[in-house]
């Protein structure tokens, strides 16, 4: 099987020129184009919250965007949060890319393999410090900071390591 690989560059300008249709779920992932699983109830709820929590904490310290895409050398993919940089420009100059990013977050049910497999090391591999894997059938919290994942369980906390004054509960973010 040939496979072609994409530039970030070559996805934009498919992007551009109408290519995909507006419902399409596409992420580049390694200069291949990756069609990403329809959101169901549970996950989308599960971003909801973290969309809620992080918003009360994080105000105008950093932003924290839902389901859009960072630029990564050969990948753009969409994470279901990614914490970035306040920018007064809310990024419309371009996606964050690593030095911009805190954290990410991707909330996963159906697609756990896959996140955890492809996704995590890619963010970890780009140097995004710390990846918070939500793992909704284990009823659990995956972090993820450049060494073997630190599993935590209801009733544990965790602190980001950009942001040491804030505790978050697991309880809390698995809802």
């Amino acid at each position: 099987m040939i496979r072609h690989r994409f530039s970030v560059e070559q996805y934009h300008q498919m992007i551009d020129a109408g290519i995909f249709a507006p419902d399409d779920r596409l992420e580049l992932i390694h200069g291949e184009l990756v069609k990403m699983s329809p959101i169901n109830r549970r996950h989308a709820a599960g971003v909801n919250r973290l969309n809620i929590i992080l918003g009360r904490l994080l105000h105008q310290k950093a932003l924290h965007i839902i389901q859009n895409p960072i630029t990564l050398t050969d990948s753009e993919p969409q994470p279901d949060v990614a914490i970035v940089r306040w920018r007064d420009d809310f990024y419309l100059a371009g996606h964050p890319t690593p030095p911009d990013i805190y954290w990410v977050i991707e909330v996963a049910d159906t697609t756990i393999t896959y996140d955890r497999g492809v996704k995590v090391p890619l963010y970890l591999g780009a140097g995004i410090p710390e990846v918070w894997l939500v793992n909704l059938d284990e009823d659990c919290l995956e972090v993820y900071r450049q060494k073997e994942p630190q599993i935590l369980r209801r009733g544990q906390s965790l602190t980001p390591l950009q942001f040491p004054e804030f505790v978050f509960g697991v309880d809390e973010l698995l809802g």
